[in-house]
């Protein structure tokens, strides 16, 4: 079977903020991300596989090893980078690339001589999203198909101003109808989490012990992470990052944050996602200043739509 076209980044996410945004893993050296058929793959070494598959959001971590020695045991040579996207992307019939403008030349060459056709999409290279119901319970799902009516629907916009280049970002939950019980308090958790976390940024604060705090909060108020039949539920991204050029950037508030400088502009957005129930996320971009910081978001926080 051939499938239509697939997604294909080869960056480090430490530094590259397309990958971050589809993977939510932070990591310093190069790494392979696909998404086929709504399928997302990560294809890592030995040394951070153990940490992708306990921290990345995405739907399977595949061993960049494991795929060499299979190339290896068929009569191939020793496969480099581009030779282990070939074999995952040969078995699964794919022959259409979509990557990023700044997709590395020389994979791109490599990959046109075994014969990809590739496509390329200028910044931002995720869209808006709109996620309603289950499709909300995957933090980067864009979203398609009719809203549900009572249940949650997640709302993600990242405008890029032409003039100047920089981004916005900013999120809201909504339902259009009548939320249940249950969903209300996920939504009133999550909002209370980011009101504390807007209290807590300030010039020195540390990004880290931020997003920690509310990992503890949401632990506390009885909404576990975790993976349950294989798919992530809970809290499982950063509390916040930083909005500039790109629209992930430095700082982060998360396990990897640091102290936060006057200045800075990040985003606050806790989270919970538990399939079956719904999702929640509310997002605010604030300017972090000496002794608090100012909330750039203005656009109200209204749950329930009639």
């Amino acid at each position: 079977m051939t499938v239509d076209r697939a997604t294909l980044m080869i960056a480090a996410s430490e530094t590259d903020a397309n990958l971050y945004y589809a993977t939510r893993f932070i990591a310093p050296d190069p790494f392979i991300f696909l998404e086929i058929k709504g399928e997302r793959l990560m294809l890592m070494s030995d040394l951070e596989i153990d940490r992708a598959r306990s921290q990345a959001s995405v739907d399977r971590v595949l061993s960049v090893s494991e795929i060499e020695r299979r190339v290896r045991a068929q009569g191939g040579a020793d496969p480099g980078t581009v030779e282990v996207v070939h074999a995952v992307l040969h078995e699964r019939g794919v022959r259409r690339l979509l990557v990023p403008g700044n997709f590395p030349y020389a994979h791109a060459v490599r990959l046109h001589d075994l014969g990809y056709q590739l496509e390329t999409k200028q910044e931002p290279f995720f869209d808006t999203i709109v996620a309603g119901g289950e499709q909300a319970c995957d933090p980067h799902h864009e979203g398609s198909g009719p809203l549900p009516a009572d249940r949650s629907i997640i709302f993600d916009v990242f405008p890029r101003s032409g003039q100047t280049r920089y981004f916005a970002d900013m999120s809201r939950t909504v339902v259009r109808g009548k939320a249940s019980p249950e969903l209300k308090r996920l939504y009133q958790t999550v909002r209370d989490a980011q009101e504390e976390t807007i209290g807590k940024v300030r010039d020195g604060a540390d990004g880290a012990k931020i997003h920690q705090r509310i990992c503890d909060r949401f632990e506390a108020a009885g909404y576990k992470t975790g993976l349950v039949n294989g798919r992530m539920q809970g809290y499982f991204h950063g509390t916040g990052h930083g909005v500039g050029l790109d629209i992930h950037e430095a700082p982060r508030i998360s396990r990897s944050g640091t102290p936060l400088q006057e200045g800075q502009i990040v985003t606050v957005e806790p989270g919970l996602y538990y399939p079956g129930l719904g999702a929640v996320r509310i997002e605010d971009m604030v300017l972090v200043t000496l002794d608090g910081c100012r909330n750039l978001t203005q656009f109200p926080k209204t749950f329930e739509l009639d």
